[in-house]
């Protein structure tokens, strides 16, 4: 055999090898999370000259057990937090929290301040409904949202 047709036979296997390592996507992948998208605007009314307001969407999340929620912080002139009022129960009830704590002070299940662009998510593997808000970083703004996870 040609050392030519040996390296294009390698070649083709190691290129092969890592398009199905790349497309292996495990028990679950990024597809499956539903993402909450948190973001800020201008509102001009007569009351006021402006303002802004913090808004969530979707409001309400309706998922499936073992279901993926991400919150990305698009609201560019403000960090905000993730809230859970009820702490133990949602402790309780959620696996693998990136930037969650829970807050013993306050018996909040709370994320950090997320600056703009950065993310917090939670696995939701027992059914129910979880209430949550989020929090401008001066408390100024908040606006409230639902999870909704199958039986």
């Amino acid at each position: 055999m040609k050392k030519s047709n040996v390296v294009a036979f390698w070649g083709f296997t190691l290129a092969f090898a890592l398009v199905m390592a790349v497309s292996y996507q495990g028990i679950s992948n990024a597809a499956d999370a539903t993402v909450i998208k948190i973001w800020d605007f201008s509102v001009k009314t007569e009351a006021t000259a402006a303002g802004t307001s913090l808004k969530i969407d979707p409001q309400v999340v309706k998922i499936p057990k073992d279901g993926i929620v991400v919150w990305v912080n698009t609201a560019y002139f403000s960090e905000v937090k993730v809230i859970f009022e009820e702490a133990k129960r949602c402790a309780d009830l959620v696996s693998n929290p990136r930037d969650f704590v829970t807050n013993t002070e306050s018996n909040c299940f709370v994320t950090t301040f997320m600056p703009y662009g950065a993310t917090s998510s939670l696995v939701f593997p027992e059914p129910g409904v979880f209430k949550y808000k989020v929090q401008s970083q001066d408390g100024a703004l908040t606006t409230e949202g639902t999870i909704e996870v199958a039986k």
